[in-house]
């Protein structure tokens, strides 16, 4: 995949001014792209979401929103925290993964979050 303008003139910049950067390159345009793409082909109410699996960073989910991510799925608080940050609101949240226990489960009701994933008896 070719980088996009925007990064490679960034980057040349960077190396002109003789500066060493040792870093990781993300472009969130194909990201975007897709996300668009998907919410024009699904059917009516079918709702696309973000893994924050996928990449946690903040740049990342403020882009999924703005491409047009209905919510974030996270699986733990700390997750839910960085959606909560990226301007997602609570009640976008799908909260998923094995192990909550049952303080979180309470915080994940009293925040709104409307969609939690009961992985065992011991979670319902």
């Amino acid at each position: 995949m070719r980088i996009s303008d925007k990064v490679e003139q960034t980057l040349r910049q960077l190396a002109e001014q003789g500066r060493t950067l040792n870093c990781y390159v993300y472009d969130t345009t194909p990201m975007r792209q897709k996300i668009a793409h998907l919410n024009a082909i699904m059917p009516a109410g079918v709702e696309v979401y973000y893994a924050m699996k996928a990449n946690p960073h903040l740049a990342f989910l403020q882009a999924a929103r703005e491409a047009g991510a209905a919510g974030i799925e996270i699986a733990s608080l700390g997750e839910a925290e960085k959606a909560v940050a990226a301007g997602f609101a609570p009640s976008q949240l799908i909260y998923t993964g094995p192990g909550k226990t049952p303080e979180e489960l309470r915080w994940g009701v009293e925040q709104g979050i409307r969609t939690i994933h009961v992985e065992s008896l011991l979670e319902a």
